[in-house]
């Protein structure tokens, strides 16, 4: 092995660092999953973003985002509860956002009809 290729081999780009701790990118791919049904992943995808985001305090502002993802993964796997609290945790970063506030509603009218439905029965 020449000198120069010694020497690159250990080093890291100039950007390793940044590549590795691209939040934003991991929250993409964390919405396809979603997008198309693999929520599993999604989910997974989406809480590797938030664990990502705290040990990366520059990467925040994707957090009510990411938070957001979570909520609308739970209530595709039927986890109302979790849902409510991921929605909520991200209108304490974002107060007013729209689509966590329409989500929240969501979540409520479909409490309601699930109680209604138990009322009456088949």
């Amino acid at each position: 092995m020449d000198a120069h290729v010694a020497s690159t081999a250990t080093k890291k780009p100039p950007n390793a660092h940044h590549r590795t701790t691209r939040a934003d990118a991991r929250n993409e791919r964390a919405f396809v999953y979603g997008q198309t049904h693999r929520l599993p992943e999604a989910l997974a995808a989406y809480r590797e973003t938030l664990a990502l985001i705290d040990a990366h305090p520059s990467a925040a502002y994707i957090k009510p985002l990411a938070l957001r993802g979570v909520g609308y993964v739970l209530i595709e796997m039927g986890d109302l509860d979790g849902a409510q609290r991921a929605y909520e945790a991200a209108l304490a970063i974002d107060p007013g956002n729209a689509t966590a506030t329409s989500e929240l509603d969501y979540i409520a009218r479909r409490r309601a009809s699930q109680e209604t439905d138990t009322k009456t029965g088949p």
